[in-house]
């Protein structure tokens, strides 16, 4: 079955191929830590909401120039 794989993957176009790939974020996220001099606290403020979420697509190929 794998050299069947492998016959095939060898026999594809690259430039047939589209990678896709997903991510996310939600406009709400902070950071539960800081860095503040030696000595000293550090204070900030949070968002009291949960925020957006926000998904992001992207798609690349091999690509054809037709020139």
């Amino acid at each position: 079955m794998r050299f069947n794989y492998r016959d095939w993957v060898l026999a594809v176009d690259p430039h047939n191929l589209i990678f896709i790939d997903e991510s996310g974020l939600n406009l709400g996220m902070t950071r539960n830590y800081g860095r503040a001099p030696r000595g000293e606290r550090l204070y900030d403020s949070c968002p009291k909401n949960r925020g957006q979420n926000i998904s992001l697509i992207g798609a690349r190929s091999y690509g054809r120039t037709n020139c």
